[in-house]
């Protein structure tokens, strides 16, 4: 089975990353997706920026509504404040790394913040990077964080001076190769992704609750068709499409308990019956939830 990151919600609806690394802004972690189901991680935004490296398999990855297809030896540099999610498709093994770090650790100056931090993290054209083997730079990123996993995963005494120092290697390979900025925003851009991310805190709020797609468009203060555009826009599915794939997701993390009766798990995860909730779960996993938690050990 794959490892499940948990999506912990802050008041702004952004995630709250549990860093690993002690007193530094820093998550490190080797990941898995299994290969019998379809599997897939929330999708969220943060403040800080992440790397994500596939070493084995194929991982597919949503920024901001633009997919892009990772296999082995590829990754992707998602900017702060961008909408992403992973995901993967069939039998696939999928095993990558991710490297997460707060761009506070990389200002040891005002100075330094506004003249090397600000521009990227608030460059409207650049939401993420692709990282191969095709560039030289993106190639150089890709190796470098092979190596930050390395050291952390060695824990030794200077893990953290070693990792700050590639940090910033890495950094100014960013700074010097990111895109210009755009001059200007399209039109109610901010506005629109401001909505989106309310609709998506109120459905992992209320998840449970039955929803319409009226109630969930009244949370991001929009009228039906616009709530729709922006799921097909950002997400590239209908609001209930992301709602049941949001509840099946609960319903997984239920069915690990076997301390939880199977009758119990649906209505727990807003399902109207057992029924349906075996079909669906069939759809999308492939096997009946009791299979799956046979599966589950």
């Amino acid at each position: 089975m794959f490892r499940k990151l948990e999506i912990d919600m802050l008041d702004d609806k952004s995630e709250r990353i549990r860093y690993n690394l002690p007193d530094v802004p820093v998550f490190i972690s080797k990941m898995f997706m299994d290969a019998e189901f379809n599997t897939s991680v929330e999708c969220h935004w943060h403040s800080d920026v992440e790397f994500v490296l596939v070493t084995q398999g194929e991982l597919q990855y949503n920024v901001n509504g633009e997919c892009i297809t990772l296999t082995q030896g590829q990754g992707v540099f998602v900017n702060a404040k961008q909408m992403h999610y992973g995901y993967t498709v069939g039998r696939n093994i999928c095993e990558y790394t991710t490297v997460i770090f707060h761009p506070s650790l990389l200002c040891p100056s005002e100075h330094f913040e506004f003249k090397f931090v600000y521009p990227v993290i608030n460059n409207d054209n650049f939401a993420f990077s692709l990282l191969s083997d095709e560039t030289p730079w993106t190639k150089e990123i890709f190796n470098q964080l092979l190596t930050v996993y390395d050291i952390f995963e060695r824990n030794n005494a200077d893990a953290s001076l070693k990792l700050q120092s590639i940090f910033y290697d890495i950094w100014g390979l960013i700074y010097s190769n990111m895109p210009p900025a755009s001059e200007a925003m399209p039109l109610n851009y901010e506005y629109n992704v401001a909505s989106l991310k309310e609709m998506i805190d109120f459905i992992h709020t209320n998840y449970n609750e039955k929803l319409t797609i009226d109630d969930i468009s009244a949370a991001g203060r929009v009228c039906r068709s616009k709530c729709c555009g922006l799921f097909k826009e950002f997400l590239h599915q209908t609001p209930l499409d992301y709602l049941t794939a949001h509840r099946l997701r609960k319903a997984v993390n239920l069915l690990a308990d076997k301390a939880i009766p199977l009758s119990e798990v649906y209505g727990n995860v807003g399902f109207n019956g057992m029924s349906y909730f075996a079909k669906v779960f069939r759809e999308h996993y492939n096997c009946s939830p009791s299979e799956y938690r046979v599966l589950c050990g």
